[in-house]
């Protein structure tokens, strides 16, 4: 089920993000021709051929967005559950202990997690997912 919300999720980003390059596409057209005033004795062009030149750019910018993989969330709470071999976390952390993991599994995740936190240690990182993990019902070894 969290999956399929996280793909959803996932999607809703993407055609945000286009959304928003389509508007920024449009709000320069407008600055440019209307706000700044045409700069040829043409008058202001059509804007049929702008919308048309947009198409490609969405594309192109919908893959970029893709390719860099912006949309993928990396959550330490599932990555946990897989290293630890739960199904979910314990619903009373500080009493019921439902899995363990080791020092070396929980450098291992701090370390994939390490871009999307807002530090640079690896040891803070590890602190973050023992916390984490303290707060799921799993002990940390070691």
């Amino acid at each position: 089920m969290l999956r399929a919300y996280s793909r959803l999720l996932e999607q809703l980003m993407l055609v945000g993000d286009l959304l928003l390059v389509a508007g920024s596409w449009l709000l320069a057209y407008l600055a440019r021709f209307y706000v700044i005033g045409p700069q040829s004795r043409h008058g202001i062009p059509p804007l049929e051929p702008y919308l048309l030149m947009l198409l490609p750019i969405l594309v192109v910018w919908g893959i970029a967005f893709r390719a860099f993989d912006l949309y993928h969330p990396r959550r330490i709470g599932s990555r946990l559950s897989e290293v630890a071999g739960i199904a979910k976390a314990s619903a009373v952390p500080h009493k019921d202990k439902i899995g363990k993991v080791t020092r070396a599994q929980v450098r291992e995740i701090a370390q994939t997690k390490l871009v999307d936190l807002n530090t640079d240690s690896i040891e803070s990182a590890m602190r973050t997912v023992e916390g984490t993990a303290r707060s799921m019902g799993v002990v940390v070894q070691g």
